[in-house]
């Protein structure tokens, strides 16, 4: 069972949400409630839970400074905000800081059951994924220290010396290389060290270890599946069993480097696509008023940042600076050319509140809207 904390200022509403869900039916458990903000702090400090669920609003300390306080305790805490419809900006805000949802009140069980759901096979795998690379970490400890302590220690502190190094080379390479490259740099790689240092079983398996876990970290980079991406892993005892000489060695890191390097590729590609069928979708839903960088990252299949990463990586900016841009060009568009009021210009672009999109507009041109269709001058 996931732990979660859980605080609202409203009994009533506290009363009820905690009543109506079936927890446990969905792996967690409350193992406290708090009132205000600085109740939570303290609740958090002491059950370090694995989800932390809080209003917005609340006394003492509200909801977004309790969320960044939560956050240094327990780096990994899964946060789920509570908000009104009217702070909703105030939720995206939090969001930024790390928040993993927020629900717009009232807060129904559908709703709640929906993200508890999701957040459950998010720290299930994050918990495999934690299990795995503690053992691999702990692999390379057992080799390395029995490297260091077999006969002929002296070449094998080098040859850990020059492994370093292979790494730095191995990382520059999975960012950058091409497939049609990857059996050349795994000789490179390699014959820098000479055959007779993969004599050594004890260092073999060193080396291997490392190299897997240089490839491990390759492809979490890019939010892919380790486990997926390289099935070499998953039985690491089978893959040490099988490299029992140089060549054997060099064929499956052959192996491990040309998947990542695949991976990139198509990676690389793929989510080029997915920016631009983003900036289609702008294109013709900029007028949705509920269009936001969760909804585009759902639509496009990709977690919220991962999305915000990828598209700032391609177009440059983030995905609400390029919406909002766009928004306020059809905007300038509009009061050039037509006759509608600032209030339905404002409806049409896809903001409910005409005044947040004056502030908008007044930010982004350095006019407010009126003044921008007499032709003002900025200041």
């Amino acid at each position: 069972m996931y732990s979660i904390v859980f605080a609202e200022d409203e009994k009533t509403t506290r009363e009820n949400i905690c009543r109506v869900i079936d927890w446990e039916r969905y792996g967690f458990v409350i193992c406290a409630t708090a009132s205000d903000g600085e109740e939570a702090l303290q609740a958090v400090q002491r059950y370090r839970p694995e989800v932390l669920i809080t209003d917005i609003r609340m006394p003492f300390m509200d909801g977004l400074e309790l969320s960044k306080q939560a956050k240094k305790v327990v780096p990994s805490i899964k946060i789920i905000i509570l908000s009104g419809f009217m702070e909703f900006s105030y939720a995206q805000d939090a969001i930024r800081i790390g928040v993993q949802d927020y629900i717009v009140k009232p807060v129904t069980p559908d709703k709640l059951i929906r993200i508890l759901v999701k957040l459950n096979e998010q720290l299930q795998e994050e918990n495999d994924h934690r299990a795995h690379v503690s053992r691999l970490i702990e692999d390379l400890r057992k080799v390395e220290h029995r490297l260091q302590e077999s006969p002929g220690g002296e070449i094998g502190a080098a040859d850990i010396s020059h492994t370093l190094q292979a790494e730095e080379q191995l990382d520059a390479f999975l960012r950058a290389g091409m497939p049609d490259e990857v059996a050349a740099f795994t000789d490179r790689l390699m014959l820098a060290f000479g055959e007779t240092s993969f004599h050594s079983s004890l260092f073999r398996s060193f080396f291997l270890l490392k190299m897997l876990s240089c490839c491990v970290k390759a492809v979490e980079s890019m939010s892919g599946d380790p486990h997926e991406t390289l099935p070499q892993i998953n039985d690491l005892t089978a893959l040490l069993e099988r490299t029992t000489d140089f060549e054997r060695a060099r064929a499956a890191l052959r192996d491990c480097f040309g998947a990542v390097v695949t991976y990139r590729s198509v990676a690389t590609s793929v989510t080029a696509g997915l920016v631009d069928k983003a900036k289609n979708y702008v294109r013709g839903h900029y007028d949705s008023p509920a269009l936001s960088t969760r909804q585009m990252a759902d639509i496009v299949g990709l977690s919220p940042n991962y999305f915000s990463n990828v598209f700032k990586q391609y177009a440059g900016t983030t995905f609400t600076k390029y919406l909002t841009g766009y928004r306020i060009d059809r905007a300038k568009e509009m009061l050039r050319t037509t006759d509608y009021s600032v209030v339905e210009i404002a409806r049409r672009v896809g903001y409910d509140n005409a005044n947040y999109f004056s502030a908008v507009f007044h930010r982004m041109t350095g006019l407010p809207p009126i003044a921008f269709k007499e032709g003002g001058i900025p200041l």
